[in-house]
């Protein structure tokens, strides 16, 4: 089968497109529709209406533009994503502490930090998990999770335990040693600093 013209393709874009937008379109056409156009050229030619999505009134069709979003690391996302990370609908905070954990930064970790304070167990788990993969890719966002130790809440002390364990980092090793001999911190703080570092993976520091 020959490949279609420019001008096929074209239009088959726009037909497609107009699928997505159409908001009376029943939800799993609309999805259908977004990866169609991700599959397309990663949906780069209609990204700004793909974008607009991040709106949506439908939360299904949301929950897969902000996923749309993470695989494609889109930083023009930011500031309309960013903001969801409080949103009523727990299971948009998961999504965009699962996108943002994808292409997100120092910046971004530390909105993810200021969020920690969720009611639900899914979307705490997606942000902890995101502020370990930025952390991966910029140590420096563990100072800020490390003072989060200090919190005199046992539910944010141990959120911010889980963005921490099982990793071993140089830079978050210091950080961790330095929370265990610090004297002016609590007891509950140094506890749990020296708890990660003596979980620490073996296998990570040695390479394996």
């Amino acid at each position: 089968q020959s490949e279609k013209s420019p001008e096929a393709r074209a239009a088959l874009t726009r037909l497609v497109l107009e699928v997505f937008a159409r908001v009376s379109t029943g939800d799993l056409a609309r999805i259908h529709a977004l990866w169609v156009l991700d599959g397309a050229d990663e949906g780069r030619s209609v990204q700004s209406a793909i974008l607009a999505g991040l709106k949506d009134p439908s939360l299904a069709v949301r929950r897969q533009v902000i996923r749309y979003v993470g695989l494609r690391r889109v930083a023009e996302s930011w500031r309309t994503l960013m903001p969801q990370l409080w949103h009523e609908d727990a299971s948009i905070r998961r999504a965009v502490a699962t996108a943002m954990g994808r292409m997100g930064d120092m910046p971004s970790g530390q909105r993810i930090l200021a969020s920690l304070d969720d009611s639900d167990l899914f979307a705490r788990h997606a942000k902890f998990t995101a502020l370990n993969r930025i952390g991966r890719r910029d140590p420096g966002l563990w100072n800020h999770i490390v003072r989060r130790l200090e919190t005199e809440r046992t539910d944010l002390r141990e959120t911010a335990r889980f963005a921490l364990r099982e990793t071993f980092d140089l830079q978050l090793l210091d950080r961790l040693t330095a929370a265990v001999q610090d004297v002016h911190r609590s007891i509950a703080a140094r506890e749990a600093a020296l708890d990660l570092v003596a979980a620490m993976p073996v296998n990570q520091a040695m390479g394996r």
